[in-house]
């Protein structure tokens, strides 16, 4: 039963790492609060159909009721967060990121602090993602039932084991994002500028021409 348990566990985190790369992408490139929370409960309502899934085979609706109310009740509900402080478990490895990504792909400061504020809103969402997932997870696989704060706990220490992979290979990928769209804006305004100088020269050989004439 625990090989059965450990290859199902083994599902369960490719896909949370899945759907905690997506919210990254997703929320990192958009940066709008309101929209970015309407796409982070979307990708977790579907992460938790499909582990509950990974788990059972054909679940039936009451089961999966059931396990969107006990991971709601255990995420979400007000005053259960005072155990978690996100920023322990995001800034060494959003700080570790930083250094690597920045110094590998050139250019990139220039766009630092969008880069920066990118990646932290999706590092944080990610992670999010992942606690939610831990959670759902620790529920499916469960043979007894554990106190929540409890299962807040473990999943909050295996969201952040998982979190450093999805940050740098999303981090990556918005890095080279904002270098194209830099890149765009940059050769957008020299070809501007360009037609503004013809612009110019053209202008002043026609008011020069009838002179020598």
């Amino acid at each position: 039963m625990e090989a059965g348990l450990e290859r199902l566990g083994a599902q369960a985190d490719d896909v949370a790492r899945r759907a905690a790369s997506e919210v990254f992408i997703a929320t990192a490139v958009s940066q709008h609060g309101s929209l970015d929370a309407v796409v982070m409960l979307g990708v977790q309502a579907k992460m938790i159909w499909r582990l509950a899934h990974v788990y059972h085979q054909r679940p039936g609706a009451r089961e999966i009721v059931h396990l969107y109310a006990n991971v709601g009740a255990t995420a979400f509900i007000a005053g259960e967060l005072e155990d978690m402080d996100i920023s322990d478990h995001i800034q060494p490895v959003v700080s570790g990121v930083f250094g690597s990504v920045a110094g590998s792909v050139p250019g990139l400061q220039t766009a630092s602090t969008v880069f920066v504020t990118s990646v932290l809103g999706g590092a944080t969402n990610a992670f999010l993602t992942l606690r939610v997932a831990m959670i759902a997870k620790q529920y499916c696989a469960a043979l007894t039932s554990r106190p929540r704060r409890n299962l807040r706990r473990a999943a909050v220490v295996q969201a952040g084991g998982m979190l450093g992979g999805i940050v740098r290979s999303g981090a990556r990928r918005v890095s080279q994002g904002l270098l194209t769209a830099s890149g765009r804006s940059v050769s957008g305004s020299a070809r501007h500028l360009g037609r503004r100088v013809r612009a110019a020269g053209q202008a002043l050989a026609d008011r020069l021409g009838p002179s020598r004439g």
